[in-house]
């Protein structure tokens, strides 16, 4: 719709007095606001890009602000031109990069430009795990330099199921260091079969989407609950156990079962109540805990504080689970 003749011909001056009344300081923190609130539509371009975009004087100060330009870099829809630019801009500063979406063709020069600014990468999220490590060549190196620096981890994979096992075993040899900083870490469909040594400072681990494929993942996660003494949030969500990779897993009632008797019997008194307080698993998983609590009476009788060890457990772990099931699906 086209404006009305006053209308236009007030619009420059009001944009005007707009810029003259408002400080550039004001407009950086609205950018940067802007960028790191940005949704995660792989359409849109990051927010960055857009307001230096808008005109000459929001781009002057969207290139004075080289916090803006760490906020969030993806690597969606640039091409290597672009993402070297992007971190030239972000000066010295910590980074925050999503690796998704490579464009045809220039996935691998794309991902060599990232990895020039590895050491400064501080929240990383890889998506569609297999594509990148394909691209990636010595995937390991690259990873390992950014092991200092990194306190959020995010990795995802689409369509779990369906991609060979051994992709996700790839993982388990890029972190074999130690990552002093890492705090965070967030998996969606990949086995977490990071080294320990990752773990030590962990306060934050969900799973999701995640098939724990052999007794060593499974072995080696409970490891990790036991020692990351740090550890204060767990999330699971759709973590099974299936050790057989010729079947596929079982409606998942007994392996989600067993999954969550690992995890709270073998780990430090500590962790059982943030089990049961950011607990994420599958309605289904409820449907047979009466059996479950009768199997490990004495297990858990000697980590629970007296006097009804059972009957406590089983209220604590019944109404956190009511929280995101219904009624029906609880008592069916």
């Amino acid at each position: 719709m086209n404006p009305i003749p006053h209308q236009q011909s007030e619009s420059a001056p009001l944009s005007q007095r707009l810029h003259d009344a408002v400080p550039t300081e004001i407009y950086s923190r609205i950018f940067l606001l802007a960028a790191q609130n940005a949704p995660d539509d792989y359409k849109q371009r990051e927010s960055p890009v857009n307001v230096s975009h808008a005109c000459r004087r929001w781009r002057m100060i969207a290139l004075g602000y080289p916090a803006l330009w760490t906020a969030r870099i993806t690597t969606a829809g640039h091409d290597p031109e672009t993402l070297a630019d992007l971190l030239a801009r972000s000066g010295t500063r910590p980074l925050t990069v999503k690796v998704n979406r490579l464009r045809h063709g220039e996935g691998k020069e794309v991902l060599s430009v990232l990895g020039t600014a590895a050491e400064r990468i501080k929240n990383l999220t890889i998506r569609n795990l297999p594509v990148v490590l394909s691209l990636m060549g010595d995937a390991s190196s690259w990873l390992r330099a950014t092991a200092w620096a990194l306190e959020h981890l995010t990795v995802v994979k689409k369509h779990p199921r369906s991609v060979q096992y051994e992709e996700d075993l790839i993982l388990a040899s890029l972190f074999n260091e130690t990552a002093p900083a890492l705090r965070r870490i967030v998996v969606k469909g990949v086995q977490p079969c990071l080294h320990r040594t990752v773990y030590l400072g962990l306060q934050s681990l969900k799973l999701s989407r995640v098939i724990l494929s052999s007794e060593l993942v499974f072995d080696q996660l409970v490891d990790v609950f036991r020692n990351a003494e740090r550890l204060e949030q767990v999330s699971l969500q759709d973590v099974y156990a299936c050790f057989d990779l010729d079947t596929p897993p079982e409606p998942q009632q007994a392996a989600s079962c067993a999954l969550l008797t690992h995890l709270s019997i073998y780990t430090h008194r500590k962790l059982i109540v943030y089990l049961l307080s950011n607990l994420r698993i599958p309605s289904r998983c409820f449907l047979d805990i009466e059996s479950y609590l009768e199997r490990h009476n004495e297990a858990l009788c000697s980590l629970l504080p007296p006097p009804s060890h059972l009957q406590t457990f089983a209220i604590l772990l019944l109404s956190e689970a009511s929280r995101y099931t219904s009624p029906k699906a609880m008592y069916v």
